[in-house]
């Protein structure tokens, strides 16, 4: 029974260990890497002018600011497409503030003849609680594989029978 004891103590070091670098790994990740948004549909009915009749005009009334589902882009990842794929020109058919994260559409005659009020957006951002300092981003990185190289020298300590360890023969 006593053989049994650090065996059972061995086995539930590593099971824990085994959760515990899943969990740290599944938190640290988002705070440190970007996630890609491809073809959001952003629908720019708004930004039409109104006529008579409460008709909609082909002028665009760039004062409207838009959104996306995400914050926090990535600068200079914000490409507009029609749903036919034909590219838009940033500056010139729709403006992006990175900072307050909106989308203005320009009065262009790229717009005016477009037929349809439907853009497909594609975007990189960061997670809203992403770490934007480059070395606390290493650092938390660093963490899981402490952890992993903590349960590693347990495992040793077993083996060898280190009693500083607990696992003394």
């Amino acid at each position: 029974m006593n053989l049994l004891k650090p065996i059972f103590g061995m086995f539930l070091v590593i099971l824990l260990g085994a959760v515990f670098i899943q969990a740290i790994g599944d938190n640290i990740f988002p705070t440190t890497s970007a996630f890609t948004a491809t073809n959001e549909t952003l629908d720019f009915t708004d930004a039409r002018y109104t006529v008579g009749g409460g008709n909609w005009s082909a002028n665009i009334n760039d004062s409207v600011q838009f959104s996306l589902a995400q914050n926090n882009w990535t600068s200079g990842s914000i490409v507009i497409t029609d749903v036919n794929g034909s590219a838009w020109t940033e500056d010139t058919d729709y403006m992006v503030d990175y900072t307050t994260f909106r989308i203005n559409f320009s009065n262009t005659t790229t717009l005016y003849d477009y037929g349809s009020n439907e853009s497909l957006v594609s975007y990189n951002y960061y997670h809203a609680n992403y770490v934007a300092d480059g070395t606390s981003r290493i650092l938390l990185g660093l963490i899981a594989i402490f952890f992993a190289i903590g349960i590693l020298m347990l495992t040793i300590a077993y083996f060898k029978g280190f009693e500083w360890a607990g696992f003394g023969k």
